[in-house]
């Protein structure tokens, strides 16, 4: 599991679990509604944003968490190959990092999860990284989790796919440098109706897979849409 994005979650301004509801069929079971599940699998988790970034004025965002032997050594290590840490929490065996170009994603250690991704609606499909410079992070990456980076991909030690990664301008990223997280659906022009009437928006196409598109959320948090028959780890 070293190496794997085991999970995602949403940090968000104000609740948007219903939006999500209306695209995706997710179910919340606890009364804080902290957690997605689509038939009995745990999906992703949300949580309101910390006061800290709330303070930057940061938009909502999806987090991408891959796992790692030791959170601890992992930050360590970070911090030597210029990341800066936004948060490391020993309580809960995680940490907040972002990359040498401020991409953040998070680390935890191997008793979180995993949520597999899978195909279908509902589902977590994968994960990117959009960046302004690949020559700078893919380095950084395959250090950090002994990645391998070729043709757009990560790969883990295994030589199993983890994620993909594009060089983008700052008008395809919107200024940001990011991870972004995908979920399937059965019918992408009904998602793209229900996300427009419900308060969110559709960017456009993206390159992250086949037919995917860039959605946004109520609160501005960035998230991919593809159709559920689509391979999104295809090369």
């Amino acid at each position: 599991m070293s190496g794997e994005i085991v999970w995602a979650d949403l940090s968000m301004f104000d609740p948007v679990q219903d939006f999500y509801v209306k695209i995706f069929d997710w179910d919340f079971v606890s009364p804080i509604r902290d957690m997605a599940f689509y038939d009995d699998v745990a999906i992703a988790g949300f949580s309101f944003m910390p006061e800290k970034f709330r303070a930057l004025n940061l938009p909502s965002f999806w987090m991408s968490y891959i796992a790692v032997p030791s959170v601890v050594d992992c930050v360590a290590t970070a911090k030597t190959l210029g990341a800066k840490v936004e948060l490391h929490d020993t309580e809960k065996d995680m940490a907040l990092i972002r990359d040498p170009l401020g991409a953040g994603f998070s680390v935890c250690g191997p008793n979180l999860g995993p949520s597999p991704m899978a195909p279908g609606h509902g589902r977590r499909r994968g994960h990117a990284l959009h960046v302004s410079d690949l020559l700078v992070v893919a380095p950084f990456y395959t250090a950090l989790f002994d990645w391998t980076f070729e043709d757009g991909a990560f790969r883990n030690d295994k030589g199993w796919f983890v994620a993909k990664a594009f060089e983008e301008s700052d008008a395809q990223r919107g200024g940001y440098e990011y991870w972004s997280v995908a979920f399937g659906v059965r019918d992408v022009a009904m998602a793209t109706r229900i996300i427009e009437a419900n308060g969110g928006a559709i960017a456009g196409p993206c390159n992250s897979g086949a037919g995917a598109l860039s959605a946004t959320d109520p609160n501005g948090a960035a998230f991919v849409i593809q159709p559920e028959g689509a391979d999104w780890n295809a090369d």
